[in-house]
């Protein structure tokens, strides 16, 4: 599902991120080519995040607006799983 809202959001002209951490290095390198070359990885929990999926919705600066911890429950369509983070 959240390479389907990275499509989503790309079609929408918002530009996504991962980072993945929290796990062994190799594990992270293996996780983070599901996501693509642009995939950030925080090997020390710098982020220090709440949960995973964790998700840092930030201006065109990097200043953060919004942080959520995990995803919505139940089935949704990709439009409803990004309406609940505030997104378009």
């Amino acid at each position: 599902m959240l390479i389907v809202l990275r499509q989503y959001l790309q079609r929408h002209g918002v530009a996504t991120r991962f980072v993945v951490g929290q796990d062994r290095l190799e594990a992270l390198r293996g996780y983070a080519r599901e996501f693509g070359p642009d995939t950030l990885l925080d090997l020390d929990d710098a982020l220090m995040v709440g949960g995973v999926p964790h998700f840092f919705v930030t201006d065109s600066g990097g200043v953060i607006l919004r942080e959520v911890s995990g995803v919505p429950m139940g089935s949704y369509s990709v439009e409803e799983f990004a309406a609940a983070f505030g997104l378009p």
